[in-house]
């Protein structure tokens, strides 16, 4: 049976780091603001000169390195991205040129929080029937220049980052994907959504001060995230044949700690099988799960045989989950 075995994980976020310190200041904020609503106590932002594509590449880098892979060897790079630096070309394409890569196949798709699992999934689809070999999947996300910095509700709570992991075809039914699902709701985009123009408002919304920044329904979201995911995981792990207590890691989208905490709550996970990274890079959007990836992977928590869960919900709305046996 043919599977896809991931075996290199990377990241890379913007190069400067903000305190909640900055942000209490600025905004004349009490000192446990910020992370008492969001759980976020420092996120990076670019500085000026780092665009989408040079996070991608960076975390694309270490996932090579990590995984003995040459980039000559890929032959698949999908980009999972919701600020990608252009329409056209796709990110992914200038990754792939940054890299130094031959001509390979190379294309961007926006699901917003949930992208780094519809690329992951879109990879191993590809791979199993043939298409490539070895696949790098990224997400990346420049947020800081979406939001609007003078609302502390958002300012605070997001992050410029990128993770990517390195993906091998193998004949086994042992290890891989065992069940993934993804899944979106069309009619809810208002809950999320970054406008360009007045054609962009959904029906009966007023003008924002400013165009081209993100907008939040940040209550409705939360309680949707927390539904979907409490129903999602337990249904997947059921589809991959095995119990809760099987997955040793549950790598949750870091949307907002008390979502995470919610959801640990409402399916008994111990909080330390369900990695936290929000508290030091925020919500990264399509980085997000991956950045949890890597950091289990740099404190030694990833083995061979390992069960883990991918869970996200994001802008669309769209949401998914993935059992892996690593």
């Amino acid at each position: 049976m043919t599977n896809t075995l991931i075996v290199g994980v990377g990241m890379a976020v913007g190069n400067r780091p903000v305190e909640n310190s900055e942000l209490i200041e600025r905004f004349n904020l009490p000192a446990d603001w910020i992370v008492t609503r969001t759980g976020v106590v420092r996120r990076y932002y670019v500085d000026g000169r780092q665009r989408t594509s040079d996070l991608a590449t960076a975390a694309c880098q270490q996932a090579l390195s990590r995984a003995g892979v040459a980039v000559n060897e890929i032959d698949l790079l999908i980009c999972a991205t919701m600020t990608p630096e252009m329409s056209c070309p796709a990110t992914a394409v200038l990754t792939a040129a940054k890299l130094g890569a031959r001509p390979i196949a190379a294309f961007d798709l926006n699901a917003a929080c949930t992208g780094f699992l519809a690329a992951l999934q879109s990879a191993d689809a590809l791979m199993r029937v043939g298409a490539a070999q070895t696949a790098l999947v990224v997400g990346a996300d420049v947020l800081s220049e979406i939001i609007d910095q003078d609302d502390p509700r958002v300012a605070s709570l997001f992050g410029d980052g990128a993770a990517a992991v390195v993906l091998r075809r193998v004949e086994s039914n042992q290890i891989g994907c065992l069940a993934q699902h993804l899944g979106s709701d069309g009619h809810s985009w208002p809950l999320i959504y970054h406008p360009e123009s007045e054609r962009d408002l959904p029906p009966g919304h007023e003008p924002p001060p400013r165009w081209k920044q993100l907008r939040m329904e940040g209550k409705q979201v939360f309680r949707f995230a927390v539904e979907k995911l409490t129903e999602l995981i337990p249904q997947a792990v059921a589809e991959a044949g095995l119990q809760m207590a099987e997955v040793r890691h549950f790598v949750l989208h870091q949307s907002n700690l008390r979502i995470i905490e919610r959801v640990c709550e409402n399916l008994a996970i111990p909080r330390e099988r369900c990695p936290v990274t929000i508290d030091r890079y925020g919500n990264t959007s399509a980085a997000s799960i991956g950045i949890g990836l890597c950091e289990l992977h740099e404190r030694g928590e990833l083995r061979r045989g390992d069960v883990v869960v991918m869970a996200a919900v994001g802008g669309g709305l769209t949401w998914g989950v993935s059992v892996w046996r690593l």
